[in-house]
């Protein structure tokens, strides 16, 4: 008896929305430099998606990439910048392929709020699209590693 051909699942169309604040204790200017200008250096490795990664970049320019590079000549594109208010917020737009739980689209604003000699990094990501069960865990977690453990210590690190 021949196999009945299982039929295609329709994806489920969601929406996940993570907010989170860090505070870093440096000025709105040196967190904005960090993440301009020396991402590469607190950029956790294994958040590349290569296996020999050279780089991590945030280009703070309308139309600008956020993108990281490995030592081949490849590379993978997480983000183009849509917005720009330098030393105050950073807006992009990303596209999630199946690979890495889509296909779905996000929204990042990253924005940052002086608090007397500190800075309150505001982080907003907005994804919708196909989503899975783990998305919202894995996004909160991935989040909070970056800011938190990653760019916090590295700013607050380097006084």
């Amino acid at each position: 008896m021949a196999k009945k051909k299982a039929k295609p699942q329709a994806a489920k169309f969601d929406v996940v929305d993570v907010k989170m604040d860090v505070r870093i204790n440096a000025s709105p200017a040196k967190v904005w430099r960090a993440i301009i200008s020396d991402s590469s250096k607190w950029w956790p490795r294994e958040f590349y998606t290569g296996p020999d990664p050279e780089g991590f970049i945030f280009e703070a320019k309308l139309g600008g990439g956020v993108y990281e590079t490995w030592t081949n000549g490849g590379g993978l594109v997480w983000y183009d910048v849509i917005g720009v208010d330098p030393n105050r917020s950073l807006l992009m737009r990303g596209q999630l392929t199946a690979r890495y739980g889509g296909p779905a689209m996000s929204f990042l604003e990253l924005t940052l709020e002086a608090d007397g000699k500190a800075t309150i990094l505001h982080l907003h990501d907005n994804v919708f699209g196909v989503i899975g069960s783990k998305m919202q865990d894995s996004l909160v977690a991935g989040w909070k590693i970056l800011m938190e453990d990653s760019l916090k210590k590295f700013v607050e690190g380097n006084k």
